[in-house]
C-alpha cells in the first residue's frame, strides 16, 4: 500500500513544485506561462502474464477505467505552438477476463489500480481558430494493480508496471474551461487508451 501511495503522490509533487517556482519568478519571465487543473476520465489496456512451474508464459490483457485528477502547465513557444505538461493521480478499476493458463484458468474482476500519469506534448494553435488546438503528447503511466494471485504453481507478473505511449491531443477552450478528448496507445499499439479531460485554466 505504501508503494501505491508513492506512485500516486510523488509525480504530483513535482508539478506542484514547478507551479510554485513559477509563482516566485519575476512577472516579465512568466507572461507566456499558465497553469490549469483538470479531471480526466481514463480507459486503457495493459498486459500481464502468468508463468507456470516450467517457465511457460501465458499473456493476459487487462482493461482499466477510472479517473485522474491533476494539474498542469503550458507555455507559449511562439506562434502557433504551445508546450504542455501535466500530472494526475490515477484511481481505476481493472478487469482481466477468464484466460486459460495451461491446465488452469485465471480471471480478475473489479480489481483496483492506482498510480500516476505524466504527459508532455506540443500543441498547434490554428491562426483562424484560436480557441482550438491539436497536437501530440507522450504519456508515461506508472500503475500498480491488486490483481488476485493465480492458483498454486503459477506466478503472475505485471502487477506494477511503467507504460510509455503516444496520444493525439485536441483541446478546446471557452471562457477558461478546457475540454480535451484524447486517443492513443500505451506500451504497444495494441494497448489502446482513451482519455477525456475537463479542466480550468487559471
Amino acid at each position: 500500500m505504501a508503494l501505491n501511495r508513492g506512485i500516486f503522490i510523488i509525480p504530483l509533487l513535482g508539478v506542484l513544485a514547478a507551479i510554485s517556482a513559477r509563482a516566485e519568478t519575476p512577472a516579465e519571465n512568466t507572461e507566456n506561462w499558465s497553469t490549469f487543473a483538470f479531471i480526466g476520465f481514463e480507459s486503457w489496456q495493459s498486459t500481464a502474464s502468468i508463468l507456470d512451474a516450467s517457465g511457460n508464459s501465458f499473456p493476459l490483457v487487462a482493461n482499466q477505467i477510472g479517473i485522474c485528477p491533476g494539474v498542469g502547465v503550458t507555455r507559449a513557444l511562439g506562434s502557433p505552438f504551445e508546450f504542455q505538461a501535466s500530472a494526475c493521480g490515477v484511481l481505476a478499476m481493472s478487469n482481466i477476463l477468464s484466460t486459460n493458463a495451461g491446465s488452469a484458468s485465471y480471471s480478475a474482476i473489479g480489481s483496483h489500480v492506482t498510480g500516476s500519469l505524466l504527459e508532455v506534448g506540443v500543441l498547434w494553435i490554428p491562426v483562424d481558430i484560436p480557441h482550438a488546438k491539436i497536437g501530440l503528447s507522450v504519456p508515461v503511466l506508472f500503475q500498480s494493480a491488486d490483481w488476485a494471485d493465480p492458483a498454486a504453481g503459477f506466478t503472475l507478473s505485471g502487477k506494477t508496471s511503467t507504460l510509455v505511449g503516444a496520444e493525439i491531443t485536441p483541446e478546446f477552450e471557452y471562457e477558461r474551461v478546457l475540454i480535451s478528448p484524447r486517443v492513443g496507445f500505451l506500451s504497444t499499439i495494441k494497448d489502446f487508451a482513451l482519455n477525456f479531460r475537463v479542466g480550468y485554466r487559471f
